[in-house]
């Protein structure tokens, strides 16, 4: 009997275990993100049309380029990564270790709308 009840508590303890390993896994990627979809050009939104807009290019390799649409403008190279949580981690310039997090709010095919951690202020991209 005493064998038999000390099978059951690692049988429950070895399904337990087995079940946040497969869960933690299988939610790597939120819902609803297609991350390649971040790859591409981008342009941000501005209502005053006297401003110069940023175009930022994404590479599958993790290279962003951020350039203004002003002629004299230098681009500025940095890379970014997604993290565990599905969250996109910019490093400007390339050398910055830690980085900047952003919470992907919307990613579609045509627009991206990201959260700086910790700010309430939304930025929007569109597709270019």
């Amino acid at each position: 009997m005493k064998n038999v009840l000390i099978g059951l508590l690692l049988a429950a303890a070895a399904g337990t275990a087995a079940y946040f390993y497969f869960k933690k896994s299988k939610n790597d990627q939120p819902a609803g993100i297609n991350r390649d979809l971040v790859t591409g050009n981008w342009s941000t939104t501005l209502d005053d049309s006297a401003k110069s807009r940023l175009l930022y290019t994404f590479s599958k390799e993790g290279q962003l380029i951020r350039k203004g649409t002003d002629s004299l403008a230098k681009a500025d190279t940095a890379k970014f990564e997604w993290t565990e949580s599905g969250q996109l981690r910019v490093h400007m310039p390339a050398t910055d270790t830690a980085g900047t997090i952003f919470e992907v709010v919307t990613l579609t095919a045509d627009s991206l709308s990201l959260k700086e951690k910790g700010k309430e202020t939304l930025q929007i991209l569109l597709r270019t």
